[in-house]
């Protein structure tokens, strides 16, 4: 079962605007986008700066809007 802390950046994840971040990848924790960008290890790198003792959670966003069936 996830942890009260996994669901709050899940509900984070579905909340975004795919606008916002598009085709790029969005790190986050405590229901915050700590990082984003195009190149993931770039962001990882950037979420260990902000949130060190933090695993965030780790979302690539599509490149245009997606229908999902």
């Amino acid at each position: 079962m996830p942890s009260p802390s996994q669901q709050q950046d899940y509900s984070c994840y579905l909340d975004l605007d795919p606008e916002a971040y598009r085709d790029e990848w969005a790190a986050i924790v405590h229901g915050a986008v700590i990082a984003h960008g195009k190149d993931l290890k770039s962001v990882l790198d950037q979420a260990k700066r902000t949130s060190p003792n933090q695993q965030p959670l780790l979302a690539k966003l599509p490149p245009q809007k997606a229908l999902i069936l």
